[in-house]
């Protein structure tokens, strides 16, 4: 799935506005709140590629921790280096997260496609550009 132009943007400002709210807690010494959920937590050190992956699937409906989130990302990557097809992927990631939504599948597959496009690019091929 590519963006389009005004999804692009909206997506990007949606992005910017988080890591700018994350910018203003770090500065100002408050805990973050757990994404999607309101609960107050510890703000993890955060790469860019994974402040970008966090961004990404909490707008396709995923909560959880941050960390937690950052480590089924990896976590998937890590099924897709020792070979599990995407079906496994799919499984364990509605598994993880107890999604039970129309489409889950279909949505597993987003958080699949962005965890291989933001923390492992060398999977790009497996589940092909977002």
């Amino acid at each position: 799935m590519k963006y389009g132009p005004l999804l692009w943007a909206r997506h990007r400002a949606v992005v910017d506005a988080w890591m700018a709210e994350q910018r203003a807690i770090a500065a100002l010494g408050r805990p973050a709140t757990c994404v999607g959920t309101g609960r107050a937590i510890a703000q993890p050190d955060l790469k860019q590629e994974e402040t970008a992956f966090v961004s990404a699937v909490v707008l396709r409906g995923y909560s959880s921790t941050v960390d937690g989130l950052v480590q089924a990302g990896y976590r998937v990557c890590s099924l897709l280096d020792k070979g599990m097809s995407h079906d496994g992927i799919e499984r364990f990631v509605y598994d993880t997260f107890s999604d039970r939504r129309n489409n889950a599948g279909y949505y597993a597959s987003l958080f699949a496609q962005y965890a291989t496009y933001h923390l492992r690019p060398r999977h790009l091929d497996e589940y092909g550009p977002i």
